[in-house]
């Protein structure tokens, strides 16, 4: 478990300073730091230096994954969104067969191909064709 390291506050500061770096920001480095630790609570790490690979791989994950929902946010044209019919994601989302579902809510979420495929045990060639009956699902639900 990551007790030991976060009891530690030296270890806690250059968590800190890791995700300063970054970010840039002292509340947002903050948030990364929480986040990848929630990533990080169930593992079992036996030294310090793997315990800070792992946390700078994952806290690179997890600013990369929340950089992707921001530009995607960023990136909606609200022209489209206020002349086309409104479409509640969600209920569309809860439409779709369980797997499906699960992809979706992934994908939306900002988690990468890879992601999805290794959290659910597929293949990324599987996931490419779950994804496109996705699509035909939500089309014909339009």
């Amino acid at each position: 478990m990551i007790d030991q390291f976060v009891n530690d506050p030296n270890i806690m500061k250059h968590l800190d300073a890791i995700s300063r770096r970054r970010t840039g920001d002292p509340d947002a480095a903050e948030e990364l730091t929480q986040e990848t630790l929630l990533e990080m609570i169930e593992e079992n790490y036996k030294h310090i230096g793997q315990f800070l690979h792992e946390f700078r791989r994952i806290s690179l994950n997890v600013w990369k994954r929340e950089k992707r929902r921001q530009d995607k946010i960023a990136n909606v044209d609200i022209e489209t969104l206020t002349y086309n019919t409104p479409v509640d994601v969600d209920q569309v989302i809860d439409r779709l067969p369980p797997t499906q579902r699960e992809i979706a809510r992934l994908s939306y979420s900002g988690y990468t191909r890879r992601e999805i495929a290794h959290s659910l045990h597929i293949s990324q060639r599987d996931l490419g064709t779950v994804r496109n009956q996705i699509k035909v699902n939500v089309e014909a639900m339009l």
